[in-house]
């Protein structure tokens, strides 16, 4: 499990909890609740990460073949 920070706040214009995390930016989520709010963004926490992780596999592999084809050159 991981440990962020999670600001979270009443939102009047959607009515309903923002929860944010700005450690990993763009990582937020909603809820009808504070609870739901909570839990809601753990989930989104997880596949954030997730997305990050796999991201840094896709630009390791890039760099592997760009060193490659400079090799080849």
């Amino acid at each position: 499990m991981y440990k962020y920070e999670i600001i979270i706040h009443w939102s009047e214009e959607d009515q309903g909890y923002i929860a944010e995390v700005p450690e990993l930016p763009g990582c937020m989520a909603d809820g009808e609740t504070y609870e739901e709010a909570v839990k809601n963004v753990q989930v989104i926490i997880s596949e954030w990460i997730e997305t990050a992780e796999a991201w840094v596999v896709i630009y390791q592999n890039l760099e592997v073949n760009l060193c490659m084809c400079e090799a080849n050159i």
